[in-house]
């Protein structure tokens, strides 16, 4: 699991993940949940490098919110996201914890429900203009 001190390379990490869109991104955000022990990041390094992560955020007494699993696109398909999935999965149901999450990614799903993930129903996003 991720220290504070992990954090900056984490957050260079998951800029380099297109499908997130973080581009320059905030990184005192980003690190906020690591810092004050409200989220936590499981993550796999290989030849010293970063290549895979799954987040936590919103912790509280007995759920938290899965985020940002990812893996950089040259060790796709090889298991690392589902191995820091499971990791994370581990630390958060022996606190009692039960994690849920959106997705709308497919193959992000199938890892999910792999897990044993149960989908419970759609989401979708607005915009609300001003003056409209």
């Amino acid at each position: 699991m991720a220290e504070p001190e992990d954090c900056e390379e984490l957050f260079a990490f998951q800029k380099e993940i297109k499908e997130f869109g973080l581009g320059g991104g905030d990184k005192e955000a980003y690190c906020d949940a690591l810092m004050t022990g409200t989220g936590r990041i499981a993550f796999i390094r290989k030849e010293g490098k970063i290549i895979a992560s799954a987040s936590s955020v919103a912790e509280y007494g007995s759920g938290a919110m899965i985020t940002a699993v990812a893996t950089h696109p040259f060790y796709r398909g090889k298991g690392y996201a589902t191995a820091c999935m499971k990791a994370l999965c581990r630390v958060l149901l022996n606190e009692g914890k039960q994690p849920s999450l959106f997705f709308d990614n497919p193959r992000a799903g199938h890892i999910y429900q792999s897990l044993g993930f149960k989908q419970a129903g759609f989401w979708g996003m607005g915009t609300i203009r001003k003056g409209k």
